[in-house]
């Protein structure tokens, strides 16, 4: 449950628009003041964080069977055997590749979204423009079964909108290299990726450094 960011108290969402203990409106907490608020396209074709995440999440499953596989079997056929699961993670790769193609065209190359970090916390809204991607990692979870707690990144994304306070992190990723700041809650239910910008990220890396304790943030 998230903490009102004036008072340290657990916040109850459902049903109530403040803190019952201090009266802060739920909307000044995920706003805060002042802040740094941006708009940002998120690729996914390009993405190289999200396809580290498939290809992990399509990976685990094959290698656990054909591991049983060679276990059990006792077959001396074993290039055999290793070669039909190679084959199997190539179908579910070029599965994945299909949909993802899919769901870059209906979005028009990447999903739009607004991103925040002020002093409460932060936060991304993507509204209905999620729901193709929400789909398409559906897809994923039945060939795999894993997409979800191996992709917080592609799990971030499928959000409409998510809201971390400050007092409320557990961990931080930081990728330098793609502009992305991944945020892990203490309930580890919803993370949270934000997509910065080459003008917003030092910014942004800054203020949650300022934030969050340092050793909670990975670099």
């Amino acid at each position: 449950m998230p903490r009102c960011p004036k008072c340290g108290k657990e916040i109850e969402t459902a049903g109530h628009r403040y803190c019952r203990t201090c009266s802060l409106s739920h909307e000044a907490i995920r706003r805060g003041e002042g802040g740094i608020h941006w708009e940002n396209s998120v690729p996914l074709l390009a993405n190289s964080l999200l396809w580290r995440e498939i290809i992990i999440a399509l990976a685990i499953p094959v290698l656990v069977i054909a591991a049983i596989v060679l276990v059990v079997s006792g077959s001396p056929d074993r290039l055999l055997i290793i070669a039909f699961f190679v084959a199997l993670f190539l179908v579910f790769l070029l599965i994945a590749l299909t949909v993802m193609i899919s769901i870059s065209r209906s979005l028009e190359g990447g999903l739009s979204a607004r991103f925040y970090a002020n002093n409460a916390g932060a936060g991304f809204e993507a509204g209905r423009k999620a729901e193709p991607l929400r789909s398409g990692a559906h897809v994923l979870w039945l060939i795999s079964g894993l997409i979800d707690a191996a992709g917080p990144n592609l799990k971030s994304l499928t959000q409409e909108e998510n809201f971390i306070a400050w007092l409320d992190v557990s961990n931080v990723w930081i990728y330098r290299r793609q502009r992305v700041i991944l945020i892990r809650s203490k309930e580890r239910v919803k993370p949270l990726a934000l997509y910065c910008t080459p003008e917003n990220f030092k910014p942004v890396e800054e203020m949650i450094r300022k934030k969050v304790p340092l050793t909670s943030i990975r670099p």
